[in-house]
């Protein structure tokens, strides 16, 4: 029971973090510039992993350049994707990395830093709540 509370507590956390908005309406313009960026990519309920990256955005949302690092330790390089945001501030789009995609499926703004997840991150979550 007390990994169920914190797994649904982590989950309610993730999702007031990401439903905070910066702006009172986000337009793409406002993720150009470079950000320290935090990726939840956990697929399974008993992992906790926050990937982190550095990305440079252009105005247009295209991903330019970046580092990135998974909770492991392991590095990739990124070399390129796509960033989008919603007039409600809520992100999603992909990560092209030397190794591989992330499908962004939810993220937001905090500040000075973004908050993403991955679908099969998302997946992974929907499907351990319905084994209850």
């Amino acid at each position: 029971m007390r990994q169920k509370l914190f797994i649904i507590g982590t989950v309610l956390s993730f999702s007031l973090i990401v439903a905070a908005p910066v702006w009172a309406e986000c337009v793409q313009e406002n993720l150009d510039g470079t950000w320290n960026v935090v990726v939840w990519t956990s697929t399974s309920p008993k992992t906790q992993c926050w990937d982190k990256c550095t990305l440079a955005i252009n105005g247009d949302g295209k991903i330019v350049k970046g580092k990135y690092v998974k909770c492991s330790g392991a590095k990739s390089t990124i070399t390129g994707g796509q960033l989008n945001v919603s007039p409600d501030c809520n992100i999603d789009g992909f990560i092209n990395l030397s190794n591989g995609v992330l499908d962004i499926s939810l993220g937001g703004i905090m500040g000075n830093e973004i908050v993403l997840t991955t679908r099969e991150s998302e997946v992974q979550w929907a499907e351990f709540r319905s084994w209850e």
